[in-house]
C-alpha cells in the first residue's frame, strides 16, 4: 500500500534543488580560492561563514535527493578551481559579494 504522508517532489521542486546544488557548489570553488588569496584577516570570518552555508546547504541537498532516490548532481567540485590562481578580485569587492 502507498504511503498517503509522503508526496513526490514535482518537478519544479526538483530543478530548484538542481539549481540550489549547482549554485552552491560554485559558490564553495570560489571561496575556497578568495580564502587562499585572501589578504585582509578582518574579513576572512565573512568568507568561512559564507562557505560555511553553501557547504550546509550541498548537504541538505545532497540528502534530500536521496531521500527522493534522485540522482545526486555532479556539480562543481575542487577539479574545477585553481587555488593556486592569481587573485582575481580586490579583498574589499569579495567581502562585498557575501
Amino acid at each position: 500500500m502507498q504511503d498517503k504522508t509522503k508526496i513526490q517532489l514535482h518537478s519544479t521542486e526538483v530543478a530548484g534543488l538542481w539549481n540550489t546544488y549547482y549554485i552552491d557548489s560554485l559558490a564553495v570553488c570560489f571561496l575556497k580560492h578568495f580564502l587562499k588569496t585572501l589578504h585582509d584577516e578582518e574579513i576572512r570570518h565573512i568568507i568561512e561563514h559564507a562557505l560555511n552555508i553553501a557547504n550546509g546547504h550541498i548537504q541538505i541537498v545532497t540528502e534530500k535527493f536521496k531521500q527522493e532516490g534522485l540522482p545526486v548532481p555532479i556539480g562543481f567540485n575542487d577539479h574545477d578551481v585553481d587555488t593556486n590562481a592569481p587573485k582575481l578580485y580586490t579583498d574589499p569587492f569579495i567581502s562585498s559579494l557575501y
